[in-house]
């Protein structure tokens, strides 16, 4: 499954997939950012893609 942002998703099902990605520590802190979290989101993806 792609685990990257990509820009057509509905918040809801960003949000769903962004959870099922992510620790639990993870998920209360993007949860706690809010759009933020989205953001620090989608560039830990990268640095995660890049380390593979």
């Amino acid at each position: 499954a792609e685990a990257g942002l990509r820009m057509n998703d509905t918040v809801p099902a960003l949000l769903s997939r962004i959870r099922a990605d992510v620790t639990p520590a993870e998920w209360a802190l993007i949860n706690r950012l809010g759009l933020s979290g989205i953001r620090y989101y989608s560039r830990i993806t990268r640095n995660h893609a890049m380390l593979q």
